[in-house]
This record gives C-alpha cells, structure tokens and sequence, in this order.
C-alpha cells in the first residue's frame, strides 16, 4: 500500500522559511542610514552625502533611543569625547557597549579616533572588540566606503 506522511503546517514553515534567502533586504547606499557620532565635524559626511548615501551626525548621544539612532544601520562612533552621559568613563568605546547590548547585530558599529593609532589602553579594554570595525578618521574616502560597503553585507 501507500504510505502518508502528514505534515503540519508550521513544521513546514520552519523548512521553508530558510529557503527565502532571496527576500532578505539588500542594502545599499539608497536604502542603509549611516550616523556619525562626534563632538567634531566630520568632512567625510559631506563626501557620503555628495555619493548619494543618507548620511546623519550629531555631537553626542544621550539616549540610545533616539530617532537618528533608531533610524540608522551603520554608526560611526568617535571613541573620545560622546558618550559622556551614557559612559563617563569609556566615553565613546562605553557606548558602542551600550548600543550593543540594545540592538545586537541590528546595528552595525564602526569605531573611529584622530589619532594616527588607537590608543594602548582602549586597545586592550574588551569593550574595544565590540566595535564591528574600526577606522582612523583621517582615513581615505575609498577607506570609508570599503568599511561601510563590508559593514551593508553584514546586517541582519
């Protein structure tokens, strides 16, 4: 005789769901927010905004709940002077922690500094490899699109 499997439909929901690989969004510089953290101007903004990216800054975040963070994919986070009001002591590398901790992988964030170097001791603070990636802020414009290009394909 025949043998009949019945299967229920929300098993074969978890078998099908996975294979939807193609539905998941694309990220591109029309359709990904990017936001600079920094006490500073940052010419780099302009540069993004003149290749067409929909790019934001601010000097600081007090609530990471705000809009400009809620609304953004990829944030650039200056690892001295922000943060002050969520981490007075790690400044910027306290509130990659935070925004970490709230939006996991949601949230792509680069860490970045002045200086020719990140310094010894924020190197060697864990919170330091929280940071999705990281760069020198006189880094090249082609180094920047390079870090966010890497960082599109990685948000979920």
């Amino acid at each position: 005789m025949f043998d009949i499997k019945i299967i229920s439909i929300e098993k074969l929901k978890v078998v099908i769901n996975p294979l939807n690989w193609w539905n998941r969004i694309r990220f591109n510089k029309s359709n990904v927010r990017i936001l600079f953290v920094d006490d500073e101007r940052m010419p780099i903004v302009n540069n993004l905004k003149q290749a067409g990216f929909s790019v934001e800054e601010i000097k600081d975040i007090k609530n990471i709940d705000i809009d400009e963070v809620c609304r953004s994919r990829i944030i650039f986070v200056d690892y001295k002077g922000v943060g002050k009001n969520i981490s007075p002591q790690y400044e910027g590398i306290g509130l990659i922690k935070a925004l970490k901790d709230k939006y996991g992988k949601s949230k792509r964030i680069v860490l970045y500094s002045a200086h020719n170097q990140f310094p010894k001791k924020i190197v060697l603070n864990p919170m330091f490899d929280l940071a999705d990636d990281k760069i020198l802020k006189n880094a090249d414009f082609t180094e920047f699109l390079e870090v966010i290009n890497s960082q599109m394909k990685k948000i979920r």
